[in-house]
């Protein structure tokens, strides 16, 4: 039930808005810049990284937050945080 909630126009509109995208701008060490667009609405972000040997490529951890309102993901909710960790694992291989 509730990812179905989630889906619904006052929280990510899934059917209009079916991704959220980030398009990198700047990388340099330990830090990736780049524009996040949820809901057809874009904003700048930054994201500290660390970077890990991993196997034959790198494991790459980051963690950002985002005010849900920015982006106008649950409306006027008194029940949601404003602000949201997201925390990434992305690995990375030749």
């Amino acid at each position: 039930m509730r990812d179905n909630d989630l889906k619904k126009e006052s929280y990510f509109n899934a059917e209009k808005y079916p991704t959220i995208n980030f398009v990198s701008t700047a990388v340099n060490s330990g830090n990736v810049t780049g524009n996040i667009t949820i809901k057809g609405v874009t904003k700048q972000i930054n994201i500290p990284f660390t970077a890990t040997a991993a196997g034959k490529g790198y494991l790459f951890e980051g963690k950002f937050s985002l005010n849900r309102k920015d982006f106008g993901v649950g409306g006027g909710s008194v029940v949601l945080s404003d602000h949201v960790d997201i925390t990434l694992k992305v690995q990375a291989q030749p």
